[in-house]
């Protein structure tokens, strides 16, 4: 699992359009077999799959890159493709906190906050397109944010409250992992309604202030577990 999330990170650091697809996974396939390598056993990464299972994974996980991919080069326009990694980041970076959290077994929660540090150390990647987004003017964020929530869904109050566009059903589950990084933005006409979220988000994730409290705050996690190493 941690090893999905590892390639996740590499992912959503270096999606581009001038990268083939394939060049891409064996890229990322290169620097988990780095990590894997260099933790061993330590990190139980895939130690209890069976070779079927670990070729599986694999191929599931290269679905999944793909899926990535082609939604992100999808978009045509560039702070919608800032808003959209900035979502897939958010989601993932609170899936890694709540599998640390709930995680029992002291080494492996160890190996979780580890992730989460290189998650949140490797999301400085994003900070030329997020900041160049918040030094936009705000009435700007806002219009292009509202703008950027109505391409993945429209509201219909009359029944469904969320009705996903096209371009949101090519990828269904990468439109509600977004939908949801952004903390379930609710269905508004109002351009400035959702903006509180969007803040939210650059706040605690992106702001250079962020990434240096959460790399102290999960760094202390670490340390206080005592079985690190």
């Amino acid at each position: 699992m941690k090893r999905i999330h590892l390639l996740l990170i590499v992912t959503l650091c270096f999606i581009t359009q001038n990268i083939e697809a394939q060049d891409l996974l064996d890229g990322l396939k290169q620097v988990a077999d780095m990590h894997n390598e260099e933790h061993g056993n330590d990190s139980n990464n895939n130690q209890d799959l069976s070779e079927e299972e670990q070729r599986q994974a694999e191929e599931f996980w290269k679905e999944k890159t793909k899926d990535a991919m082609d939604f992100i080069n999808g978009i045509d326009k560039p702070y919608h493709q800032c808003l959209a990694l900035m979502g897939l980041y958010s989601y993932h970076f609170l899936k890694l906190s709540v599998a640390a959290e709930e995680e029992e077994d002291c080494k492996m929660k160890y190996d979780w906050y580890g992730t989460m540090l290189l998650m949140n150390i490797s999301g400085t990647f994003l900070l030329p397109c997020t900041e160049g987004f918040y030094n936009l003017p705000e009435e700007d964020q806002i219009s292009i944010f509202h703008d950027f929530l109505n391409s993945l869904y429209q509201c219909n109050f009359s029944g469904d409250p969320l009705v996903w566009t096209p371009l949101a059903k090519k990828a269904p589950k990468i439109a509600k992992d977004i939908h949801i990084g952004f903390d379930q933005p609710f269905c508004s006409n109002d351009e400035g309604a959702n903006y509180y979220s969007l803040k939210k988000v650059y706040y605690l994730l992106f702001e250079w202030e962020a990434v240096v409290a959460n790399t102290l705050a999960i760094g202390k996690k670490m340390e206080a577990l005592g079985c690190g190493g």
